[in-house]
């Protein structure tokens, strides 16, 4: 009798748990969720900007994220002042999520392009020159130096920086999009004739 009540007691203790640690889960996703909605068709509606920044500063302020985790909400956080134009607050939040974090490639690219922006170029091409120190596959980082390169009308360092992110592997979507302007920049100066 007791080996089946224990047969039967750790099915519905387990189920039970579960139920349970999926509740706070629920509500936490939702902010993690709009946290981290950048790539969302959303982002024509009128309030998705504010709304993804409110959330990952709810999720920052809710002190339940430290270190290189904290750094992942701030990265996003840095996203979506960029996005709106709000550089001047976006740098300290890539600062301390670079300082929690500084072998995490993406904080350094992305507070280049808010130098780049800013129009502090050699800023933004120290940081891409970081980015590619932490992570020499990081294709994105070539590419978008390449294209500061060709917008300040250093041709040879552009097609170089082109060249040199064709060649990584395309490791995710970043890879693959970085590859796919990296193809057409360098058909536009084909075309050119540079």
């Amino acid at each position: 009798m007791k080996k089946i009540v224990r047969i039967l007691i750790v099915p519905f203790a387990v189920a039970a748990f579960f139920i349970v640690a999926a509740a706070p889960a629920v509500a936490q996703s939702t902010d993690e969720r709009n946290c981290f909605s950048t790539n969302s068709e959303n982002y024509r509606l009128e309030d998705f900007y504010a709304k993804g920044l409110a959330a990952c500063n709810r999720e920052i302020k809710s002190g339940k994220h430290k270190g290189k985790n904290l750094a992942f909400f701030l990265r996003a956080q840095g996203y979506w002042l960029r996005v709106m134009k709000r550089f001047d607050e976006a740098l300290p939040v890539y600062n301390r999520a670079i300082e929690l974090d500084p072998q995490h490639v993406e904080g350094y690219d992305y507070r280049a392009v808010v130098w780049q922006l800013k129009g502090n170029n050699d800023r933004a091409i120290a940081d891409w020159g970081l980015a590619i120190r932490v992570d020499p596959t990081y294709a994105a980082a070539y590419y978008r130096r390449g294209y500061l390169y060709q917008s300040m009308g250093q041709t040879a360092r552009a097609k170089e920086d082109y060249n040199s992110s064709l060649a990584l592997p395309s490791k995710n979507r970043i890879g693959e999009w970085a590859h796919g302007e990296a193809r057409a920049r360098l058909s536009e100066l084909a075309k050119d004739g540079k």
